[in-house]
């Protein structure tokens, strides 16, 4: 064991390697984001992260989303690892993140921070909410390094069907997750759910589903940090919150523009990869930075209400979209929605794609930037897509501007739904809407009825389905009228 002079440790669960990610490496230090937080008294210290310094590295060279085995030590100050070794690569197959040629294919890592402790999960400290409602994490495990990809990596025993499933419920506004691996090798989707917020948002809810690509690094950083940027940016003196018709929808694009901005800061003059299957040498990003490769999606609801959400009527939904996460809302048994994917080949897309320089190429069944890259025209991170200076960050190749779209809530509208791209490889936005409806009239849980739905999109067998239902799936409801007997008729 390899410390620093002066320094006192005391080696936590003595004998016990664990698994996690690289989130952050600054070439000397960096931090590694467990796939299970410890229960141990300094864990928080530093928001569960675990300090690594590189004389405690004893194999491989790290990198930010890196997968490592590492031991862990206490020091009074918090966490850290110790005799960190770099793990191995699995072969899998390129797709959505990025495409690579034969030979240099893509692999993608993977955090999942799932908090167990006497065998629930705390919701507040895992949405980092004040307190959260009903939780409950069905056959958590530690995930291992994968791809998020058209195709999919299979294995005889199937697509891993075990869901982390979480919820709230309040006199009127009440809300249910469920997210599923299925046949990815890794889980790179985060959520987050925030219904209790302070001035001047006391009357609003967020909610946020996150689909990562080139690993999990940017949608846990999302999910984690999004909700403390919304809050900030409702404080800023030059956005007026009695301008109830802007100030949603400026708040949170506001928000994701400045959350993709410290990604940069955080990721700057760090090498970015492409990591590549089979041990082979990782593809580098031309733009030096951390996230250069790696981005997600983001869907953000902000649901306005009549007082306190806990207790009080909807009034309105703004939503916020990044990329081919969606947003749909449904009213009357209709479903309406609320965001379009961000695809290359639309348009307006292909048109600021091209004025920034790139262009627009057909590999597959997928439309990609510059003929190579990403199937998304709009994300976090990505910064090899966002290279142009003299160019703002809704003009570069790759938007952090996301698309606002606000609706009035009527009696008619019933929930709203978000969703990650997975879920709509086999259902379409009124199946998803039909579905959540007989669900609730047969009277089952909310819990129950997203727990379906993930299963309804994930394929049980690839060959049937063209690949199609593959994918991570998330899925998210928030009922928005108090009768739930009275949905679904």
């Amino acid at each position: 064991m390899v410390t620093s002079p002066g320094c006192h440790r005391q080696r936590v669960a003595s004998g016990t390697r664990h698994s996690g990610s690289v989130l952050q490496w600054k070439r000397k230090f960096g931090w590694i984001e467990p796939d299970e937080s410890l229960d141990h008294p300094e864990a928080f210290k530093n928001n569960w992260r675990i300090y690594v310094n590189v004389l405690d590295v004893s194999s491989g060279v790290l990198y930010s989303g890196a997968r490592v085995s590492f031991f862990v030590y206490s020091d009074g100050k918090g966490l850290g690892a110790e005799d960190v070794q770099l793990e191995g690569k699995k072969n899998v197959m390129s797709g959505k993140g990025a495409w690579a040629p034969r030979g240099q294919i893509p692999t993608k890592f993977h955090i999942q921070r799932s908090i167990n402790k006497e065998g629930n999960l705390r919701l507040s400290t895992l949405r980092g909410g004040k307190k959260g409602g009903k939780a409950k994490g069905k056959g958590m495990q530690p995930r291992q390094m994968g791809a998020d990809s058209t195709f999919v990596c299979t294995t005889p025993q199937g697509p891993d069907r075990q869901k982390q499933t979480e919820s709230g419920d309040s006199s009127v506004l009440s809300w249910a997750s469920s997210e599923m691996r299925g046949w990815r090798p890794a889980m790179e989707d985060a959520t987050c759910v925030h219904t209790q917020l302070e001035d001047p948002l006391e009357n609003y809810a967020l909610f946020g589903v996150f689909d990562g690509h080139g690993g999990s690094v940017v949608s846990r950083y999302a999910a984690r940090e999004l909700p403390k940027r919304f809050q900030a940016c409702a404080r800023e003196p030059m956005l007026d919150a009695q301008d109830t018709a802007n100030f949603p929808g400026t708040i949170l694009s506001t928000a994701l523009v400045t959350l993709d901005e410290a990604l940069r800061r955080d990721g700057e003059g760090e090498p970015g990869f492409l990591h590549v299957a089979g041990g082979g040498k990782p593809i580098e990003s031309s733009v030096r930075n951390s996230f250069g490769l790696m981005g997600s999606t983001a869907i953000v609801a902000l649901v306005e209400c009549d007082g306190p959400p806990e207790t009080s009527t909807p009034l309105r939904v703004t939503v916020a979209n990044l990329g081919d996460s969606r947003a749909v809302i449904c009213r009357g048994g209709e479903a309406v929605p609320l965001s379009e994917d961000h695809k290359p080949d639309l348009p307006s897309e292909r048109a600021r794609i091209e004025e920034a320089g790139g262009s627009v190429g057909v590999v597959g069944p997928c439309a990609r930037i510059d003929g190579w890259g990403l199937n998304l025209s709009r994300a976090l991170g990505d910064f090899h897509y966002k290279a142009r200076e003299d160019l703002a960050a809704s003009q570069q190749k790759v938007s952090s501007m996301p698309d606002i779209n606000i609706l009035q809530v009527t009696p008619e509208d019933e929930f709203l739904f978000l969703g990650c791209d997975g879920i709509f490889e086999l259902n379409s936005n009124q199946d998803v809407v039909d579905k959540i409806r007989a669900g609730l009239h047969q009277g089952r849980s909310l819990e129950e009825i997203v727990e379906d739905l993930v299963d309804a999109s994930c394929s049980t067998d690839l060959v049937e389905t063209g690949g199609l239902g593959g994918d991570n799936v998330t899925a998210m409801v928030i009922l928005l009228q108090p009768d739930e007997g009275a949905l679904g008729r």
